[in-house]
C-alpha cells in the first residue's frame, strides 16, 4: 500500500474532495489494524516493530493520515473503538505513536471494550502508555472492562489515572472492575475538566475506603451532568465523595435509573438531595418488567424526599417501555405500571415546581397498552404541581413495524388525556421513533 503524493492532496489543492469519503477511510483503518498485514514477515515470528521501524502497512496508513488531516475531523474516524471484536488494542501504540500519524488529534471519542474481562484486560493493557497521544479526546467510554491489578501479567503496563487524557470532558464507565473504590476516585478526580459522568453495573474488590483518603482527591467542580444508576449499595462512598453536603456539587443534569433493591434508597436519596437545588434538567427511566424490590425501591425514595430539593428544575423527562404484559392494561392500581410511578415522581416534587416543560419518552408496541385512569392521574398531578407548564413533548419509541392507524390513534389518545387532566393551554408536541435495544 504506497504512501500517497502528499503534494497532489494539499488541503488548498481544488481537486481535493470536501469530504474525505468516511467508506474509504474505514476501509484504510480496517487495512492497517489488520493483524496479518501489519506484521513483517522478515522479523522472526513472536517479535513486533516499534515505532522507529513500523510495519510497511502502518507506514503507509500513517501518511495517508497526515496528507488527509484537515479533512479528518469531519469523517467517520472522530470515533475509535478498541477492543472485543473491534480494532486490536495490540497494534494502538504503533499506529497512534507513528511519527507520521498525525490523524491523533483528530479522534475526539474513544471507546475501549473488553467483553471477557479477564482475557481483555490482556490486550487493553497494551493502550494504557499511549491514550495520552489523543491530545484532543474529550469522550472517554470504559466498557466490560477488568481494570484489576491483579489480572493484568506481569510483562504489561498496569493501568492508572494518568493513563486518561486529562481534558476530556465526558467519562462512562460501565460493567468495569477496580481493585478499590479509590482507583476509581483517582480516575474521576484526574480529570479536573469533566462535564459528563456516566457510572453503570461497577464492581470494586474493595469498596471501603477511609473518609480522610477519599477527602485528598479533588472532585471535578465542571461536572453538570451525572447518570445515577442506583443498584449497587457499594456505590455509597462514591457519591458521599462527589457531594458530601447540600451544594457541593452544582449539576444541571440528572438521569435516574432504579434498578436495584429497596434497601439501597437512603445513599442515593441523600446524594439527589444534596446536589438537587442546581438541577435544571431531570431525567426519570423506569425500566420494564415485573421487578418487586425495583418498586419497592422508588416508593422508599419517593417516600423519603429523594426529589424534594429541584427547586430550579425545568425540564422532566420520564422515560419507560411498556411491554404487553397482561398487568400493563390493567386498572387495578398496581405500582409497575408506568404511569403510576410517573405519579410518585412527579408528588415527591417540591411543590409550584417551576418545570415548563414535560417529556414523554415512552414505548408502545400496540395503542390498547395504554391504561387511560392511570395516565390520567399522572397528568393532572403534572398539572398541580408544574404552574408553569406551557409544553407537554411525547417521543414515543414505537415497536417494529408501527402501522400509520397505531401511530394516529396514539397521537389521539395522548391529545384527549393531556385536555382531559390539565386544566390549562399547553402545547402538545410528538416525536416519533422506532425501538431500540437498551443496553442493561
Amino acid at each position: 500500500m504506497p504512501a500517497p503524493d502528499q503534494s497532489s492532496h494539499n488541503s488548498s489543492s481544488p481537486t481535493m474532495l470536501h469530504h474525505f469519503p468516511s467508506e474509504l477511510w474505514d476501509a484504510i483503518l480496517d487495512l492497517v489494524w489488520s493483524a496479518d498485514l501489519a506484521a513483517d514477515p522478515a522479523l522472526e515470528k513472536g517479535q513486533r516493530r516499534d515505532a522507529s521501524c513500523p510495519a510497511p502497512a502502518i507506514h503507509a496508513c500513517a501518511a495517508v493520515c497526515k496528507a488527509w488531516l484537515p479533512r479528518a475531523r469531519h469523517c467517520s474516524f472522530s470515533r475509535l473503538r478498541i477492543g472485543d471484536g473491534l480494532r486490536s488494542p495490540l497494534l494502538f501504540g504503533d499506529v497512534v505513536s507513528h511519527p507520521l500519524c498525525t490523524f491523533r488529534s483528530s479522534v475526539l471519542y474513544l471507546v475501549l471494550r473488553g467483553e471477557d474481562l479477564d482475557e481483555e484486560c490482556s490486550d487493553l493493557s497494551h493502550v494504557w502508555p499511549y491514550t495520552y497521544l489523543l491530545q484532543t479526546l474529550f469522550s472517554l467510554e470504559f466498557e466490560r472492562v477488568n481494570l484489576r491489578t491483579a489480572s493484568t501479567p506481569v510483562d504489561r503496563p498496569i493501568f492508572s489515572a494518568q493513563a486518561i487524557p486529562s481534558g476530556i470532558t465526558t467519562l462512562d464507565i460501565y460493567s468495569t472492575s477496580y481493585d478499590t473504590f479509590l482507583q476509581l476516585a483517582e480516575c474521576i478526580s484526574h480529570c479536573q475538566r469533566l462535564q459528563c459522568l456516566f457510572l453503570s453495573s461497577l464492581e470494586c474488590d474493595d469498596w471501603d475506603v477511609s473518609e480522610v483518603l477519599a477527602r485528598q482527591l479533588p472532585v471535578p467542580r465542571t461536572l453538570q451532568e451525572f447518570h445515577l444508576h442506583w443498584h449497587e449499595p457499594a456505590l455509597q462512598p462514591l457519591l458521599n465523595w462527589l457531594c458530601p453536603h447540600p451544594g457541593a456539587l452544582e449539576l444541571r443534569t440528572l438521569l435516574l435509573r432504579c434498578v436495584g433493591y429497596n434497601s439501597n434508597v437512603l445513599y442515593a436519596s441523600t446524594f439527589v438531595q444534596n446536589a438537587g437545588r442546581s438541577i435544571e434538567t431531570l431525567l426519570v427511566e423506569i425500566p420494564a418488567g415485573d421487578y418487586p424490590p425495583r418498586d419497592e425501591g422508588i416508593a422508599k425514595f419517593c417516600e423519603q424526599g429523594g426529589l424534594s430539593t429541584l427547586t430550579s428544575l425545568r425540564v422532566l423527562t420520564i422515560c419507560g417501555q411498556l411491554s404487553g404484559e397482561t398487568w400493563i392494561s390493567g386498572i387495578d392500581g398496581t405500582p409497575r405500571d408506568i404511569p403510576l410511578w410517573t405519579s410518585r415522581y412527579i408528588n415527591s416534587l417540591p411543590p409550584a415546581c417551576p418545570v415548563s416543560e414535560c417529556r414523554f419518552k415512552i414505548q408502545f408496541h400496540l395503542l390498547e397498552h395504554w391504561n387511560v385512569f392511570a395516565w390520567q392521574e399522572a397528568l393532572e398531578a403534572i398539572g398541580r404541581r408544574f404552574p408553569l407548564l406551557n409544553r407537554v413533548v411525547w417521543t414515543l419509541t414505537l415497536g417494529d413495524s408501527p402501522s400509520d392507524c397505531d401511530v394516529d390513534g396514539i397521537r389521539g389518545r395522548a391529545r384527549e388525556l393531556v385536555a382531559m387532566a390539565i386544566k390549562k393551554s399547553v402545547d402538545v408536541l410528538f416525536t416519533v421513533e422506532l425501538a431500540y435495544i437498551e443496553r442493561i
